[in-house]
């Protein structure tokens, strides 16, 4: 606890901000919190490739820009900034980047309807309906979420997925995507969950090595059968490719399964991330030809 300065000393540093206390008490109720690199989250959940997590947040800010240098100078994207409020990276901050322009080989820095749809279906997911909107709108809707006195709390999932071009060619990236808006009851419960979780870890520190024997050889048992369960109830498996097709677009996409989650499928192109994929959406991709042999 810091100690209060003694009567009838006055220090200059005290002095110099002695002008601008109304802004030290303002920036006094500011509550500290790390800044995470994104894929910092794939080594604190132990995610490999084709894992993924899920998490809650709070939106803290929101803004619509366009870059000021780089290869990308003027163009513009709109970033999310979230407080995690749940897991082990509870309390940490993380970005989500959407920016509104192509970032493909083929038509880098275009700015599409392909390119923009995505911004636009987050902001679905916050309750604007976004028919008919213009790029004022778009700048304007940012700006309320982030002037909001009342911001909207969600659910986030990473998925570890290495990257197959680029600079960062084999590296394990971190791709985050809002899947969820949390009711206010939602918020409510999950914060009860995460008082009943610390009960719950101060009884497991507390229990038996005979119960944790007993629980390893239930989970020996277990583990083979929900393992073929869940290989004969799907279709497709992790790193086969298909066709799928975008229901906001109607473009079609060549993807690769990278996850299955309860008969939902996560699934990435070389440019996107989708997840809770239903098999029906599916179509197995067309067969290569076959190489001719040479005579």
């Amino acid at each position: 606890m810091a100690k209060a300065q003694q009567p009838g000393k006055v220090s200059a540093f005290v002095k110099a901000l002695k002008p601008a206390q109304e802004a030290v008490k303002v920036a006094s109720e500011t509550k500290r919190s790390s800044f995470f690199d994104n894929n910092d989250l794939s080594a604190m959940y132990k995610l490999n490739d084709g894992d993924s997590a899920s998490f809650t947040a709070d939106l803290v800010s929101c803004k619509a820009d366009v870059h000021d240098k780089g290869d990308y100078q003027g163009l513009p994207y709109v970033s999310f900034t979230y407080n995690i409020t749940s897991g082990p990276a509870k309390g940490s901050m993380i970005s989500i980047f959407m920016p509104l322009y192509s970032r493909r080989a083929e038509d880098k820095g275009e700015i599409t309807d392909d390119s923009v749809k995505w911004i636009m279906q987050e902001f679905q997911l916050f309750g604007y309906e976004t028919d008919g909107w213009s790029p004022a709108d778009i700048e304007g809707a940012a700006n309320e979420l982030n002037d909001s006195d009342e911001k909207p709390s969600v659910t986030i999932r990473v998925t570890a997925t290495k990257s197959k071009s680029g600079k960062s060619i084999g590296k394990l990236m971190a791709n985050l995507r809002v899947i969820k808006l949390l009711s206010d009851e939602e918020v409510a419960d999950e914060e009860v969950e995460d008082a009943e979780e610390e009960e719950v870890e101060e009884d497991t520190e507390e229990a038996t090595d005979s119960d944790d024997e007993e629980a390893e050889e239930e989970e020996e048992e277990e583990t083979p059968k929900a393992k073929a369960s869940a290989k004969s109830s799907t279709k497709y498996k992790v790193g086969d490719s298909c066709l799928f097709t975008d229901p906001g677009s109607g473009d079609t996409f060549t993807v690769q399964v990278t996850t299955i989650n309860k008969g939902k499928y996560g699934i990435e192109s070389d440019d996107f991330v989708w997840e809770d994929i239903q098999e029906k959406d599916l179509k197995p991709a067309p067969a290569k030809p076959a190489a001719k042999k040479k005579k």
